[in-house]
């Protein structure tokens, strides 16, 4: 149980293993024994010396096993248990089997897991700063991450723990705040380089403001130089790296006098006259060698007429670096503003990557100033930034946008690797922040990406292993079904995207849908005339339907206030079921009704109907040829409707003394039974048919009842309920006290469960899926 006390003596063994691991080898973090004791408090102090593929997948391992779970308050059986889910997550099969056959009391014993993939979020305790740009590269021989802000400050952290280095690096000038008072404006670009033999970071700030610091190793860096044009605007930085045959230039772009300037970084004197860009700021600015010549390229903004008015397309330009001449034409192709270029070796040759407002990324061969290849496209918003690296010995692009999402591409092919998770906001809310800035590098010998965005968090990425898949954010509901012939779990969450998971193996299907439309509070599958399978989904009161196999958005219903839906089968068509908000023109006021939709078309079915009470719960169930639709109410009570006829069917069945907000139904032992879950914190048995209680109330969950299900456990039929204490709870579904009030205490909200197969289950939580073994061998 949750909260136990002691391990006990085995795990006394275990915990002495803890206090000299730091000392020791990493090798103990994959040993299921040490892993269980863990305390998770020193787990920064161990990571760095996981350098094996064995020793990175478990620290993806307590990556994935998020605090939520109360890792503290846990026993010994249920951190067992959540080593293999994390194990599962992380993909580190073999590390999960070596749990569940080392001996050690496992209390359930997961099949699959969804978690988001593991990454290292880097934030200052109760800090909000958007971060805007982010770079990575060794300063004073160590792996640092540098990031810059929108409070006009600089941040740098160590790669390898994550742990910042210093304090943050004040940008803003004195000039300027004495003449204006404090300073608002933020960082935009970072860029790491070596100045003398000494590693410095090159900071582009919002008045077009070029500011070096060196002397990173010592406690309080220098900033060592300030460069401020007379034009506004946000500067574009970048430095040319420091070798013995040419001295470092840094570059600034970004002003609204359209120019770009070349600096010296020793000395800070402009290198000849500025370069004109012809009526077009420059957005982001890079250097590189081009055979023999060094360029600069610079992506722009549109341009504007006397009203302010868009003219024309993005462009991307190249620079002779030493005389500030063009190069060729300008490159165009996009059709909105390029936000972000790079320039580095792909396959033998040089290229420059491009990114833009109309969401693809670009490939040019400089030398000749042609495309390469077609532009690579996935991104559902404008795309904000590009890096170029290597991952495993391959080249890669990486890209980071307004659709939330960090995509890795293969550099070569062009084909997709990816997309990572995205960025939330630090509340957790439903809305979702642009990647504003990424970058690839190496920290020991591994390769890493690192994003930045508007939810005041920079997160770095672990690429060594196969990153899984998961909802950014609390799993809201689950449903079963079945996609060209393979058995799917769809699922809804919080970060506002539909997924489907193959229901045997926990690997995803297709991409996720419905990225930036709000919490997805409920999803349902239904059916064309002609067998297409279409998701259905409710966010923020908008109902809209999607093919589950293109994933292309189908129809999304007029009325715009719905609460509830169902899925369900009326005289031979699949319909949908709402209940939303309707206008009484009689009584002038709003009242609650249900109306029947064609799941094909979205069209409606009828007239709405009016009901008396708000409906907290709906399904829809066909008995004897007939369709019913059943609503459970906050007045506490259920109700069966006909849904041809819309007249009710029998008494209101009471007993509930919360809102039911949780029903299932099923023919069981020849009975069509309808379990409910409320807020009371039970879960009751009906006879559909004729409104009556079978067997006891079910008690033993300590929070509302979030989600409720029949299923097969132990060859005979079962409740299982999930609740927000944590727990799922299996209960004989005809009432029989002998086979009732197993619990599965997985420490975690749980929001939705859904049987998958005789003695499997799918689990919703506040952290992602579990598919669960409810096997009696499985228990311990």
């Amino acid at each position: 149980m949750r909260g136990s006390g002691s391990i006990g003596g085995s795990d006394r063994r275990d915990e002495l293993k803890v206090a000299w691991l730091p000392k020791g080898r990493g090798a103990m973090m994959t040993e299921p024994a040490f892993l269980r004791a863990l305390d998770r408090k020193r787990l920064p102090a161990v990571m760095a010396a996981l350098r094996s593929k064995r020793g990175r997948l478990a620290r993806l391992v307590f990556e994935g096993v998020p605090s939520s779970v109360g890792w503290e308050r846990l026993g010994g059986a249920e951190r067992a248990a959540w080593v293999v889910v994390a194990a599962r997550a992380a993909g580190a099969g073999e590390l999960a089997s070596s749990v569940l056959a080392s001996g050690l009391p496992v209390a359930w014993v997961t099949r699959w897991a969804a978690f988001p993939p593991p990454q290292l979020p880097l934030r200052e305790d109760g800090m909000f700063v958007h971060s805007n740009c982010v770079a990575i590269g060794d300063v004073e021989g160590r792996a640092t991450i540098v990031s810059g802000g929108s409070d006009c400050r600089v941040r740098m952290w160590d790669a390898a723990t994550g742990a910042p280095i210093g304090a943050p690096l004040d940008c803003a000038t004195d000039e300027y705040s004495s003449g204006y008072g404090a300073r608002t404006d933020e960082v935009y670009s970072v860029a790491i380089g070596r100045i003398d033999g000494r590693s410095v970071i090159v900071a582009g700030c919002g008045d077009t403001t070029a500011v070096v610091w060196d002397r990173l190793a010592e406690e309080s860096p220098r900033r060592r130089r300030v460069w401020r044009s007379l034009c506004e605007g946000r500067a574009a930085v970048t430095i040319w790296p420091d070798d013995e045959r040419v001295p470092p230039v840094i570059v600034r772009g970004g002003g609204f006098d359209y120019t770009i300037e070349r600096m010296a970084a020793a000395s800070g004197a402009l290198l000849g006259r500025p370069i004109e860009c012809q009526s077009r700021t420059a957005n982001s600015v890079a250097m590189g060698l081009v055979g023999d010549r060094r360029v600069i390229v610079s992506g722009h903004a549109v341009e504007f007429d006397e009203l302010g008015k868009e003219t024309g397309d993005g462009e991307v330009r190249l620079w002779d670096a030493v005389t500030g001449s063009p190069i060729g034409e300008p490159l165009r192709g996009h059709t909105g503003a390029v936000r972000s270029v790079a320039i580095g070796e792909v396959d033998g040759r040089v290229i420059v990557v491009s990114a833009g407002d109309d969401g693809t990324i670009r490939l040019w061969d400089p030398a000749t100033g042609t495309p390469v290849d077609e532009p690579l496209r996935g991104h559902t918003g404008a795309v904000q930034s590009v890096a170029i690296g290597r991952i495993d010995g391959r080249a890669v692009i990486v890209s980071g946008g307004a659709d939330n999402k960090v995509r890795v591409w293969d550099a070569v092919t062009g084909s997709p690797i990816g997309p990572l998770r995205g960025h939330l906001t630090a509340e957790k809310s439903f809305h979702h922040n642009t990647v504003k800035s990424v970058a690839v590098g190496q920290v020991e010998d591994r390769a890493v990406i690192v994003s930045g965005g508007g939810d005041g968090v920079v997160r770095m990425w672990d690429t060594t292993a196969d990153l899984p898949q998961g909802h950014l954010d609390e799993v809201l509901s689950l449903a079963p079904g079945v996609v060209d012939g393979r058995s799917v779990i769809i699922s809804g969450g919080n970060d506002g995207t539909i997924r489907m998971w193959d229901a045997t193996t926990g690997a995803p299907v297709g991409e996720p849908l419905g990225n930036g439309i709000g919490a997805v509070h409920s999803v349902a599958v239904g059916h064309t005339s002609d067998g297409h399978v279409l998701l259905v989904a409710l966010t923020w009161g908008s109902v809209r339907i999607w093919d589950a196999v293109t994933g292309a958005l189908v129809a999304e219903l007029p009325n715009q206030s719905v609460n509830r839906i169902a899925v369900g089968t009326v005289a031979g068509r699949s319909v949908i079921v709402t209940v939303g908000a309707v206008y009484d023109d009689a009584g002038k006021t709003w009242k609650k009704a249900v109306q029947l939709w064609e799941v094909g078309t979205g069209t409606p079915i009828g007239e709405p109907r009016v009901v008396p009470d708000r409906v907290a719960s709906l399904t829809v169930v066909e008995v004897g040829g007939r369709t019913l639709i059943v609503s459970g109410r906050e007045d506490q009570s259920l109700r069966a409707w006909d849904a041809a006829t819309g007249s009710p069917i029998g008494e209101a069945m009471r007993g509930h003394t919360g809102s039911v907000v949780a029903m299932a139904v099923k023919e069981v032992e020849g009975r069509t039974l309808l379990v409910s879950g409320g807020a009371d914190e039970t879960v009751r048995v009906w006879d559909l048919m004729t409104g009556t209680p079978v067997g006891e109330t079910l008690r033993g969950h300590t929070a509302t009842v979030s989600s409720v299900a029949f299923g097969e456990v132990g060859g005979g039929s079962a409740v299982v309920s999930g609740s927000r204490d944590g727990t799922v709870r299996i209960w004989d579904a005809a009432g029989h006290p002998d086979r009732s009030g197993r619990c599965i205490d997985l420490g975690v909200p749980v929001t939705g469960v859904v049987p998958t197969g005789p003695d499997e289950l799918a689990v919703g939580t506040g952290i992602g899926i579990i598919s669960l073994s409810l096997a009696e061998s499985s228990r311990s």
